[in-house]
């Protein structure tokens, strides 16, 4: 009698002071859900036990949003909103995260977590003209090197080194041992997804690297229910040029996916120095980029096993005119040469046991020409090979909640350089060989409103050259599930990264000198952070901070002459602070805004235990902050981006006497459309790039290429299955 009485005023009452919204809330059985919460702005009411609801309200929000724990949330523009409306509520499907084994796509290296970070290319239309452009969406990656197409780029994550970044391909790493990798080595219309962990994954990855986290690229795979064929073409400032194609098929239990792409650019852009007094616009002269890749990409399906195999083959040709105070010790300077690598993969299941063997190889050759410079110390002619094979074993067990992954690798390396003019600094194959075997715990479950997960690694390592590891991480999130829900998010862990071969075993030239007493660089650091969501609202904060011992840096030694050398400089502190906000406005335009906001110490102390001269001076080319904000809109077929960013300022020196290279600000656009016809799937893309034509460094003495465009149009046809 009550709720009638209370139903009846409202009813009244309505008409007087404000809009009224009645209905009935109902689940998949047709039958009635009381304490459905109702909400419009500011106003709010529950169902009755019959599911029926009314709520008189005066707000100006546009929508009504309906919700009830552990069912998908109804959100009902209030213009469409119809009288007694009735609502049908699904429950959600609780997924738990795991690994995941299929043909259709290969197994999830890292496992799921509110932590993780995962940039989707699915669907996609092709915007980007290269992964480095695709990884700038996650502003506490820096991406380091030329901003152009074909240029070498490399990611730093938090302030680390781009050498403490471990990148994958399918789970398989790249890095040579100490050694950054060339993100433009791997062309995006190859890519399908990336998975982001940062902060000491040495556990979670099994092997050495990934101090400052590790990308995991995941290849394209053809679906089980479509074959298709595609071509994409791409041109824009500086001569640029690139034609891809691409295709997917089905045959009998097997599927079948390749691309081809071939890019070229000339990249002679504009940029100013100062001489003197006097700031001058001279031109990047002999600095065109070239570069072929192949992919190939094959899963088979057998009675017993299933069967993969990935293989890439990428060709370049570049020119490098290298640092502008410098040119003439560069006239005419070239790389050129190819990666290649292999990967093959046989999983079963036995019993409740998944299991699953690895075999892979990654050759790099090298060959380096200055023959034309006008100082001829400079002159060079070498040649540099690096070799990896690997093995691994793995085996993932799932227990209701916990799932348990165990895996055993080898991985063996070879370097070897033949110096052409001056073969006393040649260096014979020179071999290394390593043993992991690690192990991930991941644990889940919930609590009424409360969900848990829980991820413990440890790993063991076994070096021919240096002394043994054992590292760890313990990495969690704690999530309320209500209209408001925060989710709590932890990690403590610890790496290391070994020297490289170059840092080694250098023999020395007029420049440079390697060596071979170095240790490799370890690390520990803690991440904390929370991430709160409320209806199209979503902040996320993040503190991050690690302590790296025996940090390699190449400092110049005048006891030898002022030749550079490769030293372990004792201890740094890097702390970084991130925030993140989006919010959706209207179903489609969505705001974004992240800063990072970096402090970083150099903390090396003699062995008196004295600090040293470079004691708490910042470290170099580490910018101190990072602010971006963005708009995406869509509106039927097209899609407009903006995006500005301004970034703070960087030293040069360990000793922090001169000044720091300036900040700068960039301003980006895209524009696209896709749209179907004649059978085919049409995307059309247009790209501006530094709009306010701002000269800038991010390196002293590398200048960033001013304004730059790009347009690209992509065409795919499906063949749907008879």
């Amino acid at each position: 009698m009550k709720n009638i009485l209370i139903i009846c005023i409202l009813f009244l009452t309505s008409h007087v002071f404000g809009e009224i919204y009645r209905g009935y809330v109902l689940n998949q059985e047709q039958k009635p859900l009381s304490d459905v919460l109702v909400i419009h702005g500011e106003n709010s009411t529950f169902s009755l036990e019959n599911g029926f609801f009314i709520l008189s309200s005066e707000a100006q929000a546009d929508s009504l949003i309906i919700y009830y724990a552990f069912h998908e949330l109804i959100k009902v523009n209030t213009s469409d909103f119809l009288s007694d409306r009735t609502f049908i509520l699904k429950p959600l499907d609780i997924v738990l995260p795991g690994f995941t084994f299929s043909t259709k796509k290969t197994s999830n290296q890292l496992p799921k977590s509110q932590e993780k970070i995962t940039i989707s290319l699915k669907n996609q239309p092709a915007e980007k003209t290269n992964l480095a452009e695709v990884l700038t969406q996650e502003k506490s990656i820096q991406i380091e090197g030329t901003q152009l197409p074909g240029e070498r780029q490399t990611a730093s994550i938090l302030g680390h080194s781009s050498r403490h970044t471990l990148v994958m391909l399918d789970g398989i790493p790249l890095n040579t041992s100490g050694e950054d990798f060339d993100l433009a080595s791997i062309p995006v219309e190859l890519v399908d997804e990336i998975e982001i962990y940062k902060n000491n994954v040495s556990s979670l990855s099994g092997g050495g690297g990934g101090m400052a986290g590790v990308i995991n690229i995941k290849t394209k795979k053809t679906s089980s229910k479509n074959s298709e064929v595609s071509f994409t073409g791409n041109f824009g400032s500086y001569n640029f040029r690139k034609i891809t194609t691409s295709s997917g098929f089905n045959i009998s239990n097997s599927t079948i996916y390749a691309v081809l792409s071939h890019q070229r650019s000339d990249n002679d852009f504009k940029y100013k120095i100062k001489k003197g007094n006097k700031w001058e616009t001279l031109v990047r002269e002999d600095n065109s980029k070239q570069s072929t890749n192949a992919m190939l990409n094959l899963s088979s399906k057998f009675k017993w096993f299933d069967l993969y195999y990935s293989g890439n083959l990428s060709t370049f040709n570049n020119e490098l005119p290298g640092p502008t105070n410098s040119l003439a010790l560069y006239n005419g300077a070239k790389i050129e040469g190819y990666d290649f690598y292999n990967d093959l993969k046989i999983r079963n299941k036995i019993y409740d046991v998944k299991n699953s063997l690895e075999i892979y190889s990654i050759k790099k050759e090298s060959n380096y020409t200055n023959l034309t410079a006008t100082i001829p110390v400079s002159k060079a002619d070498n040649d540099s090979k690096n070799n990896r094979m690997g093995i691994k074993l793995r085996h993932l067990i799932e227990l209701s909640n916990l799932r348990l992954t165990m895996a055993n690798s080898t991985l063996q390396e070879s370097y070897s350089y033949t110096d052409k003019i001056n073969p006393s600094s040649n260096i014979d194959d020179t071999y290394q060989h390593s043993f992991a075997s690690n192990m991930i715990t991941q644990y889940e479950s919930n609590l009424d409103l409360f969900n848990y997960n829980l991820i413990g690694s440890l790993s063991y390592d076994k070096h021919n050259r240096f002394n043994d590891f054992t590292t760890y991480r313990l990495s969690g999130n704690v999530s309320y599930d209500y209209l408001l829900k925060p989710t709590f998010m932890f990690s403590y862990g610890s790496s290391f990264t070994l020297p490289s071969f170059y840092s080694l075993y250098w023999k020395g030239d007029s420049h440079a000198l390697g060596n071979p007493d170095l240790h490799p660089e370890e690390s520990k650091g803690y991440q904390l952070g929370l991430q709160l969501e409320y209806s199209s609202l979503s902040f996320k904060f993040n503190k991050s901070f690690n302590e790296i011992d025996n940090l390699i840096q190449w400092i110049q030694v005048q006891l030898q002459g002022g030749i550079w050398k490769p030293v372990n400089i004792g201890s740094s502190e890097l702390s970084n602070y991130e925030f993140e906000g989006t919010w959706e406005v209207i179903p489609d335009l969505k705001l974004s805004s992240e800063a990072v906001y970096s402090k970083t110490k150099n903390k090396t102390r003699l062995e008196d235990g004295s600090p040293s001269s470079f004691y708490g001076k910042h470290l170099v080319f580490i910018p101190d902050y990072i602010v971006n904000l963005s708009l995406d809109y869509t509106l039927n077929t097209y899609n407009f981006k903006i995006d500005y960013a301004m970034t703070g300022e960087q030293w040069t020196t360990q000793d922090n006497l001169l000044d720091p290279l300036p900040g700068y600000e960039l301003l980006n656009a895209s524009l696209s459309k896709s749209f179907n016809y004649w059978k085919f799937e049409h995307n059309f893309n247009l790209n501006f790039n530094n709009i306010m034509n701002n000269y800038y460094e991010t390196v002293k003495y590398r200048p960033q290429a001013p304004f730059n465009w790009s347009f690209g149009y992509g065409l795919k046809y499906y063949i749907e299955p008879k």
